[in-house]
């Protein structure tokens, strides 16, 4: 009984700090506030701490999204350009990725798709540089890329040779299908 009191006091601190800065100027809550203080304070007398606070505006970023598709990855890019950010969506289907750009372009939406197997090193470098060409430096970087077979299965069964894969340049990498 002791830990659902305690529960409730929270809930209800919360209740009433949230009600005193439903207002603030800053569109945020009194706990991200809080939060924000004590990560101020753990950098005081660092470099970063002399630094002034500064969030990030949205819609001014370029999100970049890798293993873009149905789920996830379509679901992450919708997200991020209703929010006014510019959407690089990186995936080895170029007809996914078109579908995916004509629907978000056509509702206004800035998107754009790039063909590239992130587990080529060299063409996922020639793809971010296209990407900071075409739409300035990257903000948000989402790896949501996994290895052929890997979307929906349990990852937490796969063994550790098999997750490094998701990550590191493969010898035996795969072309960009069309």
């Amino acid at each position: 009984m002791a830990g659902s009191s305690f529960r409730l006091g929270l809930v209800r601190q919360h209740l009433l700090a949230g009600s005193a800065t439903a207002g603030s100027s800053d569109g945020r809550d009194e706990r991200t506030n809080l939060a924000r203080d004590r990560a101020a304070a753990r950098l005081a007398g660092t470099e970063a701490g002399t630094r002034p606070y500064v969030p990030m505006d949205r819609g001014t970023g370029v999100t970049l999204i890798t293993g873009v598709g149905p789920g996830t990855g379509i679901a992450l890019a919708e997200k991020f350009a209703e929010e006014g950010y510019k959407v690089a969506m990186l995936a080895r289907t170029v007809s996914r990725l078109s579908g995916i750009e004509d629907d978000l372009t056509s509702r206004g939406l800035v998107a754009k798709g790039y063909a590239c197997d992130v587990s080529d090193l060299d063409q996922l470098e020639a793809v971010v540089q296209q990407v900071q060409a075409d739409f300035g430096k990257i903000s948000v970087l989402i790896h949501n890329a996994v290895q052929a077979g890997g979307a929906g299965l349990d990852v937490l069964s796969w063994d550790e040779k098999e997750l490094i894969g998701n990550f590191v340049r493969s010898s035996s990498s795969s072309s960009i299908q069309s």
